[in-house]
């Protein structure tokens, strides 16, 4: 029999027959197999987790076979230490069973970061400076000097060397030198200004 023969015959197609629904079973199993892996067509809306301790957000989303990983943390006054400050996906997302939701946590201590040095800066430049650091500006005093800069950094009354460590959001007060006496009006209603 010739390879064109058998082409032609009742067992090629027989089996070519067998082969394509061996396929498509095998094709419709895998695809059951995945639905069902996937939980394809299943969909949980995220809990609001936000106000809850670590502990607490971890229970609820358990109830919703979801779980939690803390990724971040960072300090907020106005929030209850401990507590779940913000979640991704949002609350109300619609997601798969066994999703992992990322938290961030308002952290137990505030941010420190290193006190900038403001000695020789004018008031605006220093102010500038304060606030790109995170920290509020706060009393100001001032003495006689001709330079007309910030001459004393201080924080809780007390002198504050450049670098050292202080919580974001601390107030920093400044000793500002007068200027010159014809200049002293002008500057003291620039920096009342300022501070408005």
């Amino acid at each position: 029999m010739s390879f064109i023969e058998f082409i032609k015959s009742r067992i090629f197609f027989k089996n070519l027959a067998y082969i394509v629904i061996v396929i498509l079973i095998i094709s419709w199993i895998a695809t059951l197999m995945l639905g069902f892996y996937s939980h394809h067509g299943e969909a949980i809306a995220v809990p609001d987790l936000r106000g809850l301790s670590a502990k607490d957000a971890a229970i609820r989303a358990d109830e919703g076979n979801l779980l939690v990983e803390v990724v971040d943390s960072f300090f907020l006054s106005e929030r209850r230490i401990g507590t779940v400050i913000e979640q991704n996906p949002k609350p109300g997302f619609k997601v798969k069973r066994d999703r992992v939701i990322f938290l961030t946590i308002n952290s137990r201590y505030p941010e420190r970061v290193k006190m900038p040095d403001l000695i020789g800066t004018t008031l605006r430049q220093a102010t500038a400076i304060i606030e790109t650091y995170g920290f509020k500006a706060g009393k100001l005093s001032y003495i006689p000097d001709i330079s007309n800069t910030v001459l004393v950094q201080k924080f809780k009354g007390k002198i504050i060397s450049p670098g050292q460590l202080i919580e974001k959001g601390s107030q920093i007060d400044l000793v500002i030198g007068k200027g010159r006496k014809n200049q002293k009006r002008n500057n003291e209603e620039k920096e009342d200004t300022l501070l408005q």
